[in-house]
């Protein structure tokens, strides 16, 4: 009769030593160890990523951006453009007018002014540029800039009144060439001193609306000026003369004060980039 041994065979219990492989380890603790790595590559696979960040911080992220208010201080500078916009359209649209018909100039020279008055507001522009990001700051630029655009605009209103006998040629001359330096050394700042109240890239949809807020503010004081100022001159009459020029000149350069005391008073509220030094 043939015993048959339902014992595993065993290497250690029968006195023989189990197979090895070629690398000196036993079968069975290879196959252990390749099980083992299999196990841990599918864990590591079930892992999140490390560079992912989670949904809710995510969402976080964007409930912040959601809670950054529009800067209070933008309406000060808002208020500052429209009634430099109302001041600057609102003399040039008599300008002309004033320079031929009460100091008697010629149309070709009434032109020539005209025209050299307009140039340097916009040529100055680039000095006015270059003082601010390399000396004063865009707040100290538009402020202390702006009361020679106000001496200028003073100028020639009180040339334009009659009882005063003051020079009129001379005052409105050196007046309009104080003006243009004004505007032209404060123009370039306006728009990057309110671009510097937002928090980038945050507030891009909020500066957005802000350029479109600006130049709706300049269209709106330059369009309510030069429908105004004409009324006055014409309509009004003023120290015995059919046309008031003074009350013409005189209410936007009301404005043009009205907008230094509006702009000092939003101080507090400025985000002030200081100047970034030479930039010749």
């Amino acid at each position: 009769m043939v015993l048959l041994n339902n014992k595993p065979n065993n290497g250690a219990a029968q006195g023989t030593e189990p197979e090895r492989t070629g690398n000196g380890k036993s079968a069975v603790g290879e196959i252990h160890e390749v099980t083992t790595i299999g196990d841990k590559s599918l864990e590591n696979s079930i892992e999140p990523a490390g560079n992912e960040e989670p949904a809710s911080n995510v969402s976080e992220a964007e409930g912040q951006l959601k809670k950054l208010p529009f800067p209070k201080s933008i309406f000060f500078i808002i208020s500052y453009e429209f009634c430099r916009g109302f001041h600057y359209y609102g003399m040039r649209t008599i300008l002309v007018l004033y320079l031929s018909r009460q100091l008697d100039y010629d149309d070709d020279t009434t032109t020539v002014i005209f025209h050299v008055y307009a140039m340097l507001g916009y040529f100055l522009c680039v000095f006015g540029a270059i003082i601010s990001d390399s000396w004063l700051g865009k707040f100290k630029t538009i402020l202390y800039l702006s009361f020679i655009y106000v001496a200028g605009s003073a100028l020639v209103t009180l040339g334009a009144v009659p009882p005063l006998n003051l020079p009129a040629t001379t005052f409105t001359m050196v007046g309009l060439g104080l003006m243009s330096l004004g505007s032209g050394l404060v123009k370039p700042s306006i728009s990057a001193f309110g671009g510097d109240q937002f928090k980038l890239p945050e507030q891009v949809k909020q500066m957005t609306t802000f350029f479109s807020m600006y130049y709706f503010v300049v269209n709106a004081g330059s369009l309510i000026s030069i429908t105004t100022t004409p009324i006055l001159r014409d309509d009004v009459h003023c120290f015995g003369e059919k046309d008031c020029y003074s009350l013409a000149f005189g209410l936007p350069a009301s404005f043009v004060v009205i907008s230094i005391v509006v702009f000092a008073f939003g101080r507090p509220l400025y985000k002030n980039k200081p100047p970034a030094g030479n930039m010749v």
